[in-house]
């Protein structure tokens, strides 16, 4: 597996991880994108694009759980 191979915050992760997600989305594997989000999100709180693309996943296969990140947004916003 590839992150024995990279350090989680190097930039090379980021990118193979997000296009790994937005594979595993694109595919229908939503709860398999959704731990690629997770550690994506630990690495880079801040990133919207992760954020919404996490939402999405768990939007569909556990709803309960997407309900926890609409009030990260508004973080955001206010960060920004």
């Amino acid at each position: 597996m590839f992150v024995l191979y990279f350090q989680t915050d190097s930039p090379v992760f980021t990118k193979i991880l997000k296009a790994s997600a937005d594979f595993q989305m694109k595919s229908k594997n939503p709860q398999t994108a959704a731990k690629m989000l997770e550690k994506l999100r630990k690495v880079s709180p801040g990133d919207r694009a992760v954020l919404s693309v996490l939402f999405a996943a768990y939007s569909q296969f556990d709803p309960d759980k997407a309900r926890q990140y609409p009030w990260q947004w508004k973080l955001l916003t206010l960060t920004l």
